[in-house]
Order: structure tokens, then sequence, then C-alpha cells
């Protein structure tokens, strides 16, 4: 699957997709793939808003650890999926009268990579600076490449990860 759109994802994002549901047209004019990969992503953001809305947190947790990749793909070709992944999922967060705020978008990132063989880690943190409100993010990294939410991680003191680093245990 080839890279859409060379470099410029950021440019064509905001210009392209812009008042998606204003102008329909522009969705049309996309081609079939990127039309199912925006497709997808609506969908995932919606599953992942409505379960983190209706689970218990422990259970939403247990069910993003699930995901288990096979075979995981490597170099260029993973780079592409992962950039493409997230251009869908920023296009449809920045085009969609509902409000996708990093959870739902981390989650949904993450599944999708799951599903295209790619093994992901969503990071759970807590900010650092002490105000009256508890202020939460979500990020996903591909080992020490980040994914989707990372720019802002470093402000966040990490509580749990999904899924979490296994430890090795030496034989006694």
């Amino acid at each position: 699957m080839a890279d859409f759109y060379g470099g410029s994802r950021q440019n064509l994002c905001s210009a392209t997709m812009i008042n998606l549901f204003v102008y329909p047209y522009k969705f049309c004019c996309l081609s079939n793939t990127q039309r199912l990969l925006l497709c997808e992503a609506l969908l995932f953001l919606v599953l992942a808003k409505i379960a983190i809305n209706v689970l218990p947190f422990n259970q939403l947790l247990k069910l993003l650890g699930r995901t288990h990749v096979k075979a995981q793909r490597q170099g260029i070709e993973r780079e592409i999926q992962c950039k493409n992944v997230v251009w869908a999922v920023n296009c449809i967060t920045n085009n969609m009268p509902l409000k996708f705020v990093c959870f739902p978008r981390g989650i949904s990132v993450k599944t999708m990579l799951a599903l295209r063989n790619i093994e992901t880690t969503l990071y759970y943190g807590v900010s650092r600076i002490q105000t009256e409100k508890l202020s939460a993010h979500v990020w996903v990294m591909d080992g020490v490449k980040g994914v989707i939410g990372f720019d802002i991680a470093q402000d966040y003191v990490i509580l749990f990860l999904v899924p979490p680093i296994k430890q090795v245990v030496p034989n006694s």
C-alpha cells in the first residue's frame, strides 16, 4: 500500500478534507482505498467512544490488551501503514461534529494498526502539573517512535501501558 500523500499530510488533511460533510464531493474525489480507510477510522472512533462510556475501565483495558499480532510488518511498509492510519483518524476527528479526544483516538489507532499486523503500545498518563482537575492523556508508540498524541507526552507521568511491557523473570 502506498503512502497516500507524500509528505504533505497535514496540508492535505486541512485543505482537502475541510468540511467533509458540507462538501461531500471532496470525499467522492478520494480513491476507494482512502474512502475505506476513512470509513474504518470513523467506525473505530465511534466504537471506541461507546466503549469508553459503557465499559468499566478495567474491562476496557483487558479488551485492549487482547490484540495479539501474529507476524509483525517491518520496514517502510510498517511506517506507511502507521502514517495512513493516523492520517485517516486525524481527518475524521478534525471534520466531525462529534468531539474525539485523545483516548478514543489512541484506541482507534492501536486497534487499526493491530488489524494491519503492527503491534503498538498505548500509554496512559496524568499531568505532572498539579491542578484542581485531573488532567490525563493517551498516546500510542511504535517502539520508540511516536504514532499519535506523543507530541505532549513529556508533560505526563505514565500510569500504565497497554499492552504492558513484558518483564523477563530470570530462572533461579
